[in-house]
């Protein structure tokens, strides 16, 4: 569903002379405002326009959100003199715009939250006249920042004795959808992880625009150890010692980020003789969050 809000747009023309040339040579339109000056062409009123602004997959509640899948679009005032093959849409880097069904549609992401001028050009149908004439108009988007995504904390009594989830049901409304980057790795020590064991990683997408978001389940394998990853109703990450581990040592270690930021991190060592197990009553375990 998509649920969007308007956005009023003032008319911007360019002053352009008759043989006027683009940045390869070629003779571009005259602007549709300098008509006046052409003895054999009328002055042509350049149509409204106004700029759309919706989030995708999700209603809007306020202003638009950073690092937010969104879909910009313009609507013409009279759009029957518009070519609308013509119609082009820009925005300063790192903003993205991806043609998305019809012209006057763009899909846009950006992840740096404050203002965004967002401009269109078009070609106008001139009346009485097989020629164009060409027009633009430009708005300032404002995106606020994303809130940071919070993981629950694992549980103190049984990260110990099997399983453990971290998870967050509710992304929420404006939360922070960058990519998650999930480390694990560990050793068949009753010791934690040092520096020189490797990290398995999993980027894990939270939008469709980014690579990897269709693969909603991902499994981290360790030595002894391993860590499902489920993004497809929020974040869900599910860690536990393999089948058949239960009576020999381990050590292992989670981190968890995005964009560089620490969401969540702990190690774990232990050895006992049903190793984290529900029937363990010896366990020796050290935990480090």
């Amino acid at each position: 569903m998509r649920i969007g809000f308007g956005i009023a747009l003032s008319l911007l023309f360019a002053a352009a002379a008759a043989d006027a040339k683009d940045d390869k040579g070629h003779s571009r339109p005259v602007a549709c405002g300098d008509l006046t000056a052409f003895t054999s062409e009328g002055n042509t009123t350049v149509t409204s326009a106004t700029l759309g602004v919706e989030e995708v997959g999700k209603a809007i509640s306020g202003p638009a959100t950073a690092t937010h899948p969104l879909g910009v679009s313009v609507t013409f005032g009279n759009d029957s003199v518009v070519d609308d093959q013509s119609i082009q849409f820009s925005a300063p880097p790192p903003a993205t715009l991806k043609a998305h069904g019809p012209s006057s549609f763009r899909d846009f992401v950006d992840d740096t939250p404050g203002p965004v001028p967002i401009t269109i050009t078009w070609l106008q149908y001139i009346s009485g006249s097989s020629n164009e004439c060409s027009a633009s108009t430009s708005a300032t988007l404002q995106l606020q920042a994303p809130v940071p995504v919070q993981l629950s904390k694992p549980p103190k009594r049984d990260i110990s004795r099997g399983a453990f989830v971290w998870v967050t049901r509710n992304i929420g409304p404006h939360a922070d959808l960058r990519p998650i980057e999930v480390r694990v790795r560990s050793v068949r020590r009753a010791r934690f992880p040092g520096p020189h064991v490797p990290f398995k990683i999993a980027t894990v997408a939270l939008r469709p625009e980014d690579p990897g978001f269709n693969k909603a389940f991902r499994t981290l394998r360790t030595p002894r150890f391993k860590v499902d990853i489920n993004h497809e109703d929020g974040f869900e990450i599910d860690a536990e010692p393999k089948v058949g581990t239960a009576a020999k040592p381990l050590g292992y270690e989670i981190l968890v980020l995005q964009q560089g930021r620490q969401l969540a991190r702990i190690r774990v060592s232990g050895r006992c003789g049903d190793l984290f197990g529900v029937g363990c009553f010896k366990t020796t375990v050290k935990i480090e969050r």
